[in-house]
């Protein structure tokens, strides 16, 4: 009888145990039997005014920050299933944090990930309606609208959903490049984009930007410098693939006039500061630049071997961009 007691009692220990680190692995997850289109029945706009408002910057205390961070680590690392588990530890923790839709937002990419789409869908909607002004929106937009396209076969509600991400988005460099992305992906839609509120005209409006400044002078280079700056914070891709044709068609005949110099100098400043310097876009046009600054400002001239130099350079850079992308 003693005997046997030790046995019930090892097996008792055993399965506390074995329930014991159970309890600590990520439960088995499964997919929603259903994906709600929270947009089903809306009729697609015939235009959308793109204007990205200024993206809210929000700041949560350490313990919550250090809390999501752990998180993140597990997704950033691809696992999904552990991310979710500590997301929602997260939302038991700090119900009222303002890292909460944040929460959502990556719970659903860890659902997309693991092919979950229902559940995707689901949660990412979650952001959409219970967040609706936050700067998740956006990019719950857009992770909807591929889910829909690149795994539902579903066109229509992608393209509902691409729409809305280009309408809620904010001026973050996430949402601008899902705005871009969202852009392409309406290209065969219909719908026509009215760019107006983020695209400058450099063609028919630089000049009036300079209206009353020295031609040749360091201060219509500096303004030259500043309008660039003030719009390579909000560049659409529609208008750096602008920038760059603009460079590339008029290649090597920058000087024909100031005017000619000066919507040069823009575009290339405008592409150098909107992109990091290892990209080629910031290199093309930093040597833009180059090639026409110093001939600008007199202290160059066209023949000279600095000048051809640098125009050389250049023609280089367009070869190696047109590798891989096409002006068209």
């Amino acid at each position: 009888m003693k005997k046997k007691m030790l046995m019930l009692t090892a097996v008792l220990v055993s399965a506390t145990l074995f329930s014991g680190c159970s309890s600590n692995e990520p439960k088995e997850l499964k997919d929603d039997s259903e994906a709600i289109n929270i947009y089903d029945g809306v009729t697609l706009p015939e235009t959308i005014v793109v204007d990205p408002q200024p993206s809210s910057d929000t700041t949560a205390p350490d313990k919550e920050e250090n809390f999501f961070e752990t998180a993140y680590k597990l997704y950033d690392d691809a696992s999904y299933k552990e991310a979710v588990k500590e997301y929602e530890n997260f939302l038991k923790e700090y119900p009222d944090s303002v890292l909460v839709d944040d929460c959502y937002l990556y719970m659903g990419y860890c659902y997309d990930q693991l092919e979950l789409y229902n559940k995707a869908i689901n949660t990412l909607s979650k952001v959409i309606t219970d967040y609706p002004d936050t700067n998740s929106v956006p990019r719950a937009c857009f992770r909807i609208a591929t889910i829909y396209s690149d795994h539902l076969n579903s066109k229509d509600s992608s393209y509902m959903y691409y729409a809305k991400c280009i309408e809620y988005a904010d001026t973050s460099f996430e949402s601008l490049n899902a705005l871009d992305s969202s852009m392409y992906a309406l290209s065969d839609s219909g719908i026509t984009f009215d760019t107006s509120a983020v695209s400058f005209d450099a063609e028919n409006q630089l000049q009036a930007q300079l209206s009353g400044i020295e031609k040749n002078s360091n201060a219509a280079l500096d303004a030259i410098l500043g309008i660039a700056k003030e719009h390579s914070s909000i560049l659409l891709e529609v208008d750096e693939k602008k920038a760059i044709k603009y460079l590339y068609d008029n290649y090597p005949n920058y000087y024909d006039s100031n005017e000619k110099m000066e919507l040069t100098m823009y575009y290339g400043a405008l592409l150098d500061y909107a992109n990091i310097d290892e990209l080629r876009e910031s290199q093309i046009g930093f040597k833009a630049l180059e090639c026409v600054k110093y001939v600008y400002r007199k202290t160059d001239t066209v023949l000279s071997q600095d000048t051809q130099l640098h125009l050389e350079k250049l023609n280089k850079l367009f070869d190696e961009y047109l590798q891989y992308n096409s002006l068209k």
